[in-house]
């Protein structure tokens, strides 16, 4: 599972390009993609979002707001986190799964390689290289390194 830690509150641009990824052929492994945006403060947004879905191809799944228990659960269980992000920020959820040992497809901006180190980068604004990022990161042989570590340590939670 790949998974974005949305914290934005309202429909952007970005948000549009993303969604736009069922339209490039981004393989069946991408099994789920996993938003956190929360429903009950963001019901237009997430009503939106469901609409774009039905046909995009892509299986999202909307986690909601999570505690920082789930957060952890979350990291441990992803295969890495995308970060699409067009505007300069602290980037924590760069800094969380930097810290887990996630790998990280992100924007290619200057500030992302401030607080990260990316496996593969992308122009957020436009659908075609962040599908070509998700392709190349599923193509990576090595990518199954992070939950085979978890496994190894015993420390993988549930899924839920």
């Amino acid at each position: 599972m790949i998974f974005y830690m949305w914290r934005l509150e309202s429909r952007t641009k970005t948000t549009e390009t993303f969604l736009k990824l069922g339209n490039f052929s981004v393989p069946r492994a991408l099994s789920t993609l996993a938003l956190t945006v929360d429903s009950n403060q963001y019901a237009q947004l997430i009503g939106w979002i469901d609409l774009r879905v039905s046909s995009s191809g892509l299986k999202i799944r909307n986690l909601g707001h999570l505690s920082a228990c789930d957060i952890t659960t979350l990291y441990a269980e992803s295969g890495a986190l995308i970060y699409p992000s067009l505007f300069e920020s602290y980037g924590l959820p760069l800094l969380e799964a930097t810290s887990f040992g996630l790998p990280i497809i992100a924007s290619e901006l200057d500030y992302v390689r401030d607080v990260s180190d990316p496996v593969f980068s992308f122009d957020p604004t436009s659908a075609v290289s962040i599908a070509r990022s998700v392709k190349r990161y599923l193509g990576r042989k090595d990518r199954l390194a992070h939950h085979d570590a978890w496994r190894v340590l015993g420390s993988n939670p549930k899924s839920h």
